[in-house]
């Protein structure tokens, strides 16, 4: 669920300088190397998905980058197994957790079906 740079909720809020957001985390990335980071989150809320992609150079940091994208389940996992998104070039299975996750927020499961499936993940 976290990886890279970062390792917990609060990593996202310090990073992208957010005070808060509301959903569940399913996948945290962000790679800071040689002055320059990249970063992808990727979280649930009100049953859908949403996708924040920010990046820098040294001159600054992901502040001002915290833009959730509204993306289905179906467009996730193709852009996992078929796309470049740095992060997710080593674990193209990830594409079946997302996929999973779709069809438990498509037929109305639980928070805490989704929360228990999240906790398995770690």
């Amino acid at each position: 669920m976290y990886y890279g740079d970062i390792s917990c909720r609060e990593d996202i809020l310090r990073e992208f300088c957010i005070s808060s957001f509301e959903g569940h985390v399913v996948y945290a990335f962000y790679e800071y190397e040689d002055y320059s980071g990249t970063a992808f989150v990727i979280f649930i809320h009100d049953g859908n998905f949403y996708l924040v992609q920010g990046s820098h150079c040294s001159c600054y940091g992901l502040e001002d980058q915290w833009e959730p994208e509204e993306m289905t389940g179906e467009a996730l996992a193709h852009m996992i197994r078929n796309g470049r998104m740095y992060g997710f070039i080593l674990d193209k299975d990830f594409a079946n957790v997302i996929e999973r996750l779709d069809e438990l927020l498509r037929s109305d499961s639980s928070d805490e079906q989704i929360k228990e499936f999240l906790a398995q993940l770690t």
